[in-house]
């Protein structure tokens, strides 16, 4: 999806008060309900998108990590195989370990449902 927003006054916040110009900067994008005024905010690990987050980070392991989906009460797995030397056996051990821990919050929720 390609989004174009004109006449519209930005406000950018960065930890160093200054615009990368040569590498990409990470962060949130909030626009104002009126369309008037938005604002970009860095934010380490965070990728530019617009609107609301559906869903949040839980867990992060080395090429993987698992997402949760409140609205949803789903559990999103990513996995990250390199194409120019891919490690099916490392994809498949990080897909393990996001199940392991998948596993580990539902027993955790079962256990507080039940007390």
């Amino acid at each position: 999806m390609r989004t174009t927003i004109e006449s519209v006054d930005v406000s950018v916040t960065t930890k160093k008060n200054a615009l990368p110009t040569s590498k990409p900067l990470h962060g949130r994008f909030h626009l104002s309900p009126d369309f008037e005024k938005a604002s970009f905010e860095e934010e380490e690990g965070e990728a530019v998108f617009f609107g609301e987050r559906k869903s949040r980070r839980v867990f992060r392991g080395r090429n993987c990590a698992v997402h949760y989906n409140a609205e949803e009460n789903k559990f999103i797995i990513r996995v990250q195989v390199l194409a120019n030397r891919p490690s099916l056996e490392a994809a498949l051990l990080d897909c393990e370990e996001c199940l392991n821990f998948i596993d580990r919050r539902l027993k955790e929720r079962a256990i507080k449902i039940g007390e």
